[in-house]
Formats: C-alpha cells, structure tokens, sequence
C-alpha cells in the first residue's frame, strides 16, 4: 500500500462530487489548502461519533476553516448516490463529498484497508502547494482535540 507522509507532494485526485460533476485537488493547487477527510461509510455513528459526527463537525468548523482560505472535501469509497441521499439526512454539506468507488485515491493515499476493503478513518491537511502539512490516519471523529489540531495545521498552512 502507498503512504504519503507530512513533507510529501499529496498526489493528485479527481473523484466525482455532490457539488458538481468532478472535484480534482489540483483545482485549488495555488488559491487553497485543503483539508481532506475521509470516513469509512455513509449512514454510520450518530451525532458523538462515526461518521454522522465527522460530518457535522466539519459543518460547524467550516466557517473557521473558510476563514484560513481553506477548503474542505469528505471522501468515501460509497456511491456518490448514497452520498448524495446520505446529504439529504445531514440537511446538506457546504462541502464537497467525493465518491472514491474504485478507491484509488484511497490506495494512493495509503487509507484503504485491503483486507476489509473499506476506507481508514483520516484527515489530512494539504497546503496550496500540494504539500501534506498534516496526516492523522487513526482520526477518532468523537475527539474535538483531533479536529483542533488538523484546523491549526490547516490555519498555519496559509
């Protein structure tokens, strides 16, 4: 499995979105950092964790992370369908959802358990350089200290 690490050039993705037909990161390459935050399924955990809890805390936070010239994107190996219904239930997102259903982005990033086939629960800031300034592959959704340290590096970022 690939692994980028903090330092590295992330590599670059276009994945189908809920905002428009494709999402690529070199799209904001020069005007953005981004945060990208991967979660394992569409429909799990409840408001204090899984991913129900990811999502709406990266909904909250995401004033503070606009006001970094930053960019968020959630990412998932689930249909942009299911991401699509999955929004209609979360009242919708001010971000991004990329569908990875092949999972190649997951792979190049190093975030996809073969084994079980399914994403890594991670978050990783790149600066609008395409520079990993951030990486956090064991990211726990119930832990707001966890979302603070990925928003400073995104702030820092600038």
């Amino acid at each position: 499995m690939a692994e980028i690490n903090v330092g590295d050039t992330a590599p670059d993705f276009t994945l189908p979105s809920t905002a428009g037909d494709q999402w690529s990161l070199s799209s904001v390459r020069g005007d953005k950092s981004v945060l990208v935050s991967v979660h394992v399924f569409d429909f799990t955990g409840d408001d204090t964790r899984g991913c129900v809890c990811q999502m709406s805390t990266l909904k909250a936070e995401y004033p503070r992370i606009q006001a970094a010239n930053g960019e968020v994107v959630e990412v998932s190996a689930d249909s942009l369908f299911s991401h699509k219904r999955w929004l209609q239930d979360l009242g919708g997102s001010p971000f991004p959802m990329l569908a990875d259903f092949k999972k190649e982005m997951l792979r190049d990033y190093g975030v996809l358990d073969e084994q079980k086939g399914t994403p890594v629960r991670s978050v990783f800031v790149i600066d609008k350089n395409g520079v990993v300034r951030y990486k956090n592959t064991s990211f726990n959704a119930s832990d707001p200290a966890q979302y603070e340290e990925a928003i400073k590096a995104l702030e820092a970022a600038r």
